[in-house]
């Protein structure tokens, strides 16, 4: 059983990775300095944003490949 100076011990610790892991996913992570719900705020907003944008260009590439389909389908029939 760990004694409550212990468990201080590892309850910095922890904290002390958790603050670097979450400002190594920043460019700098001083504008995040004692804000960490700014800083998840805005890596949350980039995750989303490239979500989204991988959602369109996957959209974006099956309607090509859809209207690529129709073109070979319309030359086979021509030939």
């Amino acid at each position: 059983m760990k004694t409550i100076k212990q468990q201080n011990k590892f309850n910095e610790e922890l904290f002390k990775r958790y603050k670097k892991a979450l400002e190594g996913l920043t460019v700098g992570g001083s504008e995040y300095y004692n804000n960490p719900e700014r800083c998840a705020e805005d890596i949350k907003h980039k995750l989303d944003s490239q979500s989204e944008m991988i959602k369109r260009l996957v959209k974006e590439k099956n309607e090509l490949r859809n209207e690529f389909r129709k073109m070979f389908e319309l030359r086979k029939e021509n030939d």
